[in-house]
Formats: C-alpha cells, sequence, structure tokens
C-alpha cells in the first residue's frame, strides 16, 4: 500500500514494508541546522525535566508504610483464591490490583474507554476498507497524545513508549521493546492477533503521533510492518532519551 499525501499523511521519509504494502517511499531532506539545533535543545530541556522527576518518583515508590484496612470477610476469601491463582501473597496480589487501578483503572471513565469484546472489534473493522481503517487511525492523533500526556505528564518519545507499554499490558498483548544506542533506534513489535486490520489502525494512529512529536530532520527513518498477528515499527536516529 503506497502512502497518502494530504492532511494527517505520514512523511515520505517513512516506509511501510507490511505483507500486504509493497510500496515503499523515502526522500532526503531535513530541516536547516539551526532549526535541528532547537530541536535538540528541546529534548534535552525535556530529558533533563523528565529525569528529575523521574528521580522523585523512583524515591518514593522505595519507602512503603502500614496500613489497617478492615474487609469484608467474603472479599477476604475472594482475594486470596486469586492470588492462589497466581501463586503470590495476598499483599502483593492486592498491591498489584492497587497499582493497576492507579495506572489505568481511574482514567477509563474520564477518556471514554468502555469495555467491548474483541470478536465485535473484529467485525466492525471487516466491514471498512484499509484505506478508512488508517483514516480513523489517523483521527485518533489527539486523543492519544492527551492518553499519554494524561498518564505521564510528558510530550516527547519516552512518554508516547511508556503509553505503549501499558496499554499492552492492560489489553493483554505481547510486547517487545528493544533500544539500540550505537545508532540509536528504537524498535517495537506488538502482538495482537486481531488481524490486519488492527494492524493498519495502529499505523495510522502512530505515524500521526510520530508526526507530531519528531519534526523533520530529527529521525533518519521509520518503517512500520503489518501483518494478521503483530505489528511493528522501527525508528532509526530516534532514542527515546533525546
Amino acid at each position: 500500500m503506497t502512502t497518502r499525501e494530504g492532511a494527517g499523511a505520514i512523511s515520505p521519509r517513512w516506509r511501510d514494508d507490511g505483507d500486504d504494502d509493497k510500496n515503499n517511499s523515502r526522500s532526503s531532506g531535513g530541516n536547516s541546522k539551526n532549526s535541528t539545533r532547537h530541536h535538540q535543545e528541546q529534548r534535552q530541556q525535556q530529558q533533563r525535566i523528565a529525569a528529575v522527576t523521574a528521580t522523585k518518583k523512583e524515591k518514593a515508590a522505595r519507602k512503603s508504610r502500614p496500613l489497617m484496612l478492615r474487609i469484608p470477610s467474603n472479599l477476604l476469601e475472594s482475594l486470596r483464591d486469586e492470588a492462589a491463582k497466581d501463586d503470590a501473597s495476598v499483599n502483593s496480589f492486592i498491591i498489584t490490583v492497587l497499582k493497576k487501578y492507579i495506572s489505568w483503572g481511574r482514567f477509563q471513565e474520564r477518556l471514554g474507554f468502555m469495555p467491548m469484546h474483541k470478536s465485535m472489534i473484529r467485525i466492525m473493522l471487516s466491514k471498512m476498507t484499509p484505506e478508512e481503517i488508517e483514516e480513523i487511525g489517523q483521527m485518533q492523533k489527539d486523543q492519544t497524545i492527551r492518553d499519554f500526556l494524561l498518564f505521564k505528564s510528558g510530550y516527547n518519545i519516552e512518554s508516547f513508549i511508556q503509553w505503549i507499554e501499558l496499554r499492552c499490558r492492560v489489553l493483554g498483548f505481547e510486547l517487545l521493546l528493544k533500544q539500540e544506542a550505537n545508532p540509536n533506534s528504537i524498535f517495537v513489535m506488538i502482538h495482537h492477533d486481531m488481524g490486519q486490520n488492527w494492524s493498519l489502525y495502529y499505523k495510522g494512529m502512530f505515524s500521526a503521533v510520530l508526526q507530531e512529536l519528531l519534526p523533520d530532520g530529527s529521525y533518519d527513518e521509520i518503517i512500520f510492518n503489518t501483518n494478521k498477528a503483530s505489528f511493528s515499527m522501527h525508528l532509526a536516529g530516534v532514542s527515546i532519551d533525546g
């Protein structure tokens, strides 16, 4: 599938290596040295702020305090049963449940999420053309950016990658994430088993988000791969921590 030009279209320097998408497009170029330097300074500033925030959160996370709770006996028995399934203590299981709620559950209503069975999603996607699915993904860009700003309070690649990790945990998708320092590159693969159309949806959404996060000249190449069981993207010349 060739990349489409127009509003929301991905950069010509981005490639799609999908099983069904055979046409790739590349072009050279970039902004001036001054513009590139400005973007680098912005990323460095974002990195410094993120480092300070992460340090504070890490120090807070190390502390633990005892808390006395009165739990109904039937609820306690259910917690024990679920903890036993995971071969975990009740204490660690409750902490896991609370972490999941803090990281995701408390935001669901605010973000407008609602439960929907995977089979229903597959049927809905099957009724649309590949072009329509990618367009819907691109239209999700603003909402997606608001999501990871809400979760991580940062507008950068690092926050986006963390948002992807969180979404995969919540949806039960297997995530493979690799970062290389020399040369700088990021590889993300999501195993979803939701069909080709779900991969195309990710392609549309992720390409639109990355177009916002990565100004021209701040990366070497972006490659997408889509198939029925997984979606992957390779960001060349880009590092998570800028």
